[in-house]
């Protein structure tokens, strides 16, 4: 995730995913934590996948539209998990530049929550 998103979560008080390896990219090479599990990189995307892939085979992207669009585009992302809100926000970052990337995934699965979240399950194609 980015520094950003992680900035966000901790925010909401307890740390989450302390019983995962957490690694945080951010522009700041001298960004530092004290949370659990958690370590900042600011090696490029690439470098950062091919050395968590080799270890565990499987990585997972939690927010942040700039970091997950990386992702993307360099060609990393075998499956996406899109989580729609039924709110406008009138500012944020946009997850896709354009609609390119429709064009490598496909639609698996889609479900709507009660509350009206949309959750759509892409795979690359």
């Amino acid at each position: 995730m980015g520094k950003t998103t992680f900035d966000q979560v901790v925010g909401f008080g307890d740390w989450p995913y302390a019983q995962y390896r957490n690694i945080v990219l951010t522009h700041d090479a001298d960004a530092t934590t004290d949370t659990a599990g958690v370590e900042f990189t600011h090696a490029p995307i690439a470098e950062v996948a091919n050395a968590l892939s080799s270890q565990n085979g499987n990585i997972w992207i939690m927010g942040g539209a700039d970091v997950t669009r990386q992702f993307i585009e360099a060609g990393l992302v075998d499956s996406l998990e899109i989580f729609t809100m039924p709110i406008t926000l009138n500012r944020g970052v946009a997850l896709f530049a354009d609609e390119s990337w429709r064009e490598r995934y496909e639609v698996v699965t889609q479900s709507t929550y009660e509350d009206g979240v949309k959750r759509t399950f892409y795979r690359a194609i």
